[in-house]
């Protein structure tokens, strides 16, 4: 039986902060079921590009967080 696992890093962009920050969430999709799971990292939706799934920019928070 094969199983396919596959994921997505995505913004919560429905709820912003005060600050302006937006959580980010991983999509667990195993069998075409889907797991949400918040990471309990918040940035600006213009620091992060969805394209990618990364925060843009090369500061040591963007590279450390980025390496998920």
């Amino acid at each position: 039986m094969s199983r396919k696992l596959t994921s997505k890093i995505t913004l919560k962009k429905d709820y912003i902060r005060k600050d302006g920050n937006c959580a980010m969430y991983v999509h667990v999709f195993l069998d075409r079921k889907r797991k949400r799971v918040p990471l309990d990292i918040f940035v600006k939706p213009k620091q992060f590009d969805e394209k990618k799934q990364r925060i843009k920019g090369s500061s040591q928070k963007a590279s450390y967080i980025s390496c998920f």
